[in-house]
C-alpha cells in the first residue's frame, strides 16, 4: 500500500513538474521566435542594396526612386510557410526581380499567425504576430522602434495584413482547386502562386465522376450524333469526393499503386453505388437537356432516358449538362465531364 502511495506521489509530482516546465519551454520559445524577428528585421533594415539586382531594377526603373518617393529597393522578410520565411530584397518597380539573402525557420512549435505574410523595410505601423499553443507575441514598429511583447496588449492596428505579397501557403491559406473545391472564409487575391483561389479555407464541391450516354458518345469530344426522334439514356455517378478521385487514399488504401485505372474505377462505382439513401437526399441533382427541358434526381447515380427532337431543316445542337448541388448551395463544376454535345439530325 505505501509503495502504491508512493508511485502515486512521484506520477502526481512528475505531472505537476512537466506541466510546469511545458509553460516554461512555451515562453522560452515564443520569447525566442520574437528576438529572433526582431534580428531579423534591425539586419534588413541594415542591410545595403544588393548591387546587381539594384543595377537590374534602375534599368527597368529608370529612377533609383519610385513615384512615391520610396526607394527603388526594398528589403523584405516574407513567409512561405507558417514556420519558413526568407530575407530578400525586392525591385519596388517589379516583383519578378527579387534576391533570396537567407532561409530562416521560426524556432520549434512557433508558428506565424494565419493571415500574416511578413514585414516590409520601411512599412509604419506595421506589426508581426506568431503563436504556439495558444500564446501569442508580437514585433512591431513603435515610433520608429522595433518593440516586442508576449502579451498582445499593443494598439490592434500595428497588426496588419498587408505585408508582402508571397505564395498562399505563406499567409497561413490554401490553394483551392476549381473544379473540387469552394473557397471558404477570407479569399488572399495577392498570392503569388493563385490569386483566384486562395482561401483561408477550402470545402469540398461535389463531383462528377462519370457522364455518358448510350449509344456512347465520343470519349474524347463528349459528342454525340443521333436522329430526330432517337430514344437515348444518359448514364451518371455523382460523388463528393474532393481532389484527383484517383488518388485517393481513403478509396484505394495502401493497394493504390497495384491497382490499374480500370480497377479504381469500378471501387468508385461500388463506393458510391452502395450509398445510403439519407446521404443522396442530402443532394439535389439536376440533368438539364439542353432543350429547355430538365430533370430533377434523387440517387447518385443512375440511368436517365430522353428523347430529342429537331423541328429541321438544319443540324440542331443541345448541350446536355449534369449538376449536382450539396448542402450550404455548393454546386459542382459546370463543363468538362459534367457535359455532353448532342447534335441531332431532322
Amino acid at each position: 500500500m505505501r509503495i502504491l502511495k508512493i508511485f502515486f506521489t512521484a506520477i502526481f509530482a512528475l505531472l505537476v513538474i512537466g506541466f510546469f516546465g511545458g509553460l516554461m519551454m512555451r515562453e522560452i520559445l515564443l520569447v525566442a521566435a520574437l528576438g529572433q524577428i526582431k534580428s531579423d528585421i534591425k539586419y534588413l533594415n541594415n542591410l545595403p542594396p544588393e548591387g546587381d539586382l539594384f543595377k537590374r531594377c534602375l534599368e527597368y526603373g529608370g529612377s533609383s526612386f519610385v513615384d512615391d518617393g520610396q526607394p527603388v529597393m526594398k528589403n523584405q522578410l516574407r513567409f512561405i510557410s507558417d514556420r519558413e520565411y526568407v530575407l530578400e530584397s525586392v525591385c519596388q518597380v517589379t516583383s519578378s526581380l527579387r534576391t533570396v539573402i537567407k532561409n530562416k525557420n521560426l524556432p520549434p512549435l512557433v508558428r506565424r499567425v494565419k493571415g500574416q505574410s511578413g514585414y516590409i523595410q520601411g512599412q509604419e505601423n506595421h506589426g508581426l504576430e506568431v503563436s504556439i499553443f495558444g500564446r501569442n507575441g508580437i514585433v512591431y514598429d513603435e515610433v520608429g522602434l522595433l518593440a516586442s511583447s508576449t502579451h498582445v496588449d499593443v494598439d490592434s492596428s500595428v497588426i496588419v495584413n498587408d505585408g508582402p505579397a508571397t505564395v498562399c501557403g505563406g499567409y497561413g491559406y490554401q490553394c483551392c482547386d476549381d473544379v473540387y473545391q469552394v473557397g471558404q472564409e477570407f479569399q488572399q487575391t495577392n498570392a503569388l502562386d493563385c490569386p483566384k483561389s486562395c482561401y483561408a479555407g477550402c470545402q469540398e464541391k461535389p463531383v462528377a465522376l462519370t457522364f455518358n450516354t448510350d449509344p456512347p458518345a465520343n470519349e474524347v469530344t463528349k459528342t454525340i450524333f443521333i436522329t430526330s426522334g432517337d430514344y437515348m439514356d444518359f448514364i451518371y455517378t455523382i460523388s463528393d469526393v474532393g481532389g484527383d478521385v484517383f488518388s485517393q487514399d481513403k478509396l484505394f488504401g495502401a493497394e493504390a499503386d497495384k491497382l490499374t485505372l480500370m480497377d479504381k474505377f469500378f471501387k468508385i462505382l461500388d463506393k458510391y453505388a452502395g450509398a445510403d439513401q439519407a446521404k443522396q437526399n442530402n443532394y439535389k441533382i439536376t440533368l438539364s437537356f439542353g432543350d429547355g427541358t430538365s430533370e430533377n434526381i434523387n440517387e447518385l447515380n443512375g440511368k436517365i432516358p430522353h428523347t430529342y427532337t429537331c423541328p429541321g431543316p438544319s443540324l440542331c445542337v443541345y448541350n446536355a449538362v449534369l449538376q449536382a448541388e450539396a448542402e450550404g448551395g455548393i454546386k459542382s463544376t459546370l463543363g468538362g465531364v459534367a457535359k455532353i454535345q448532342v447534335q441531332v439530325k431532322p
